[in-house]
């Protein structure tokens, strides 16, 4: 996969998205960032997605030693909806939403909680072929064609419910509620 920094303007009217694009490899076409959670917390993990050349995209967050410790989605970025959802046996999806937001974005949200035995997990933004299911590490692998997908404004918070974007410019922003 790659990455294009600050390639497209994003909700707020900035030229701060990121172009994400597939390869012609059959794997996972994804960014990931490492986060550190506590063990049965609701976590709430919304992203600002568009299409590109993709009309698909999931988010996942996803343990990194445990493959049943995940929650995902896979969100249609052309007709606005849950194209499917997925959770392993130690994580449990508690709901998701996309809401368009203007100019072909979308906020695209999950809610979620993982039995986590490490503390380290990957929050997953990933470009999926619109057919394909998640995998037992809630990721979806397909031989990619360079497709592409819009993304900007992902954070992920312990609580319960998603709030207003907070941009973060040095570190990170810790909200607990």
């Amino acid at each position: 996969v790659s990455q294009s920094r600050y390639s497209t303007v994003s909700p707020d009217g900035t030229t701060t998205a990121e172009t994400i694009t597939d390869n012609a490899v059959a794997q996972t076409h994804r960014i990931a960032q490492l986060v550190t959670i506590t063990a049965n917390s609701t976590y709430v993990f919304p992203c600002y997605l568009k299409a590109g050349t993709s009309s698909f995209a999931y988010l996942s967050l996803c343990d990194t030693f445990n493959n049943t410790r995940y929650f995902a989605v896979d969100f249609n970025l052309s007709t606005g909806a849950v194209r499917t959802s997925s959770n392993g046996a130690n994580g449990t999806l508690i709901s998701s939403s996309i809401t368009s937001v203007a100019n072909g974005w979308y906020r695209c949200v999950i809610i979620g909680q993982l039995a986590v035995v490490s503390s380290t997990v990957r929050a997953v933004i990933g470009v999926s072929d619109g057919t394909t299911a998640f995998n037992a590490l809630g990721l979806i692998s397909y031989t990619g064609t360079a497709s592409t997908i819009i993304a900007w404004g992902a954070q992920l918070e312990q609580r319960s419910s998603v709030t207003a974007y907070t941009a973060t410019t040095t570190q990170p922003i810790t909200t607990l509620s």
